[in-house]
């Protein structure tokens, strides 16, 4: 199988990386998973994984939970 994951280590804004931690620390507690979805996760990979800039007019980060 191919690795298809990109490396965002230290391509992320401060205030994601703050957010994304507070919500793994949490997701952790309750032994859930969570991932990235919407725009922002669309705009990571274009911008972090194909160097294209991103257009969003929202700084939100919407998130997905499974147990």
């Amino acid at each position: 199988m191919k690795n298809i994951s990109l490396n965002l280590h230290e391509k992320l804004e401060p205030q994601a990386v703050r957010l994304l931690r507070g919500a793994a620390d949490v997701a952790a507690t309750q032994a859930i998973t969570f991932f990235v979805v919407g725009a922002c996760a669309r705009d990571m990979v274009l911008e972090h994984g194909f160097g294209v800039a991103s257009r969003r007019a929202t700084k939100d980060i919407d998130l997905a939970i499974s147990d």
